[in-house]
């Protein structure tokens, strides 16, 4: 989770974490569209491969938000290319950092009774783990 939100808020994305750590929902207006959340799926896997060494598979969840302003195809059009954006950078910063993401999944979907959609990037993320004390 630490490589993700150092690739989230870094450059060029430049995105803030929310105040609730599960929702958008008391992110002020002014920043919502700035706002990201990890959601931690849980452990898919974890296999062993030496000694007191693991590799293990953990589904993350990346959630942006954003205000649809009367204008909701462009809206999600914009959350679309940030999504692109979020899986490029991800993607690049695993090599270097001993971790392999992938995508599982993503959707975009309107929050009900409001202006505000909601995307969602799904990634399995492996990376070994030593269970040495």
């Amino acid at each position: 989770m630490d490589r993700f939100q150092v690739v989230l808020e870094g450059e060029p994305l430049l995105l803030k974490a929310t105040k609730e750590p599960f929702s958008h929902d008391r992110s002020p207006n002014t920043v919502l569209d700035s706002a990201y959340r990890l959601e931690d799926g849980g452990m898919s896997v974890s296999r062993p491969v030496g000694a007191n060494q693991f590799v293990r598979v953990d589904r993350l969840t990346v959630f942006l938000a954003k205000k649809l302003n009367f204008a909701a195809q462009v809206s999600v059009e914009t959350l679309e290319t940030s999504l692109n954006t979020i899986e490029r950078y991800i993607l690049d910063d695993d090599a270097d950092n001993n971790y392999h993401a992938s995508v599982e999944g993503r959707r975009i979907t309107r929050v009900p009774d409001s202006d505000v959609a909601v995307a969602s990037l799904v990634f399995l993320v492996d990376y070994d783990f030593s269970a040495s004390v």
